[in-house]
């Protein structure tokens, strides 16, 4: 996944989504990235 800019989104980015809905970012795919506990 990438933002509009072409950068990755990476495991502990904080994203919003049409401006109503925000999250922190757990896991990522693309690079295979977690945060601590986010493996299992």
């Amino acid at each position: 996944m990438k933002y509009a800019d072409g950068q990755r989104v990476l495991a502990g980015d904080v994203v919003e989504i049409d401006g109503r809905y925000h999250g922190l970012v757990i896991a990522a795919i693309e690079d295979k990235s977690y945060l601590p506990g986010g493996e299992d």
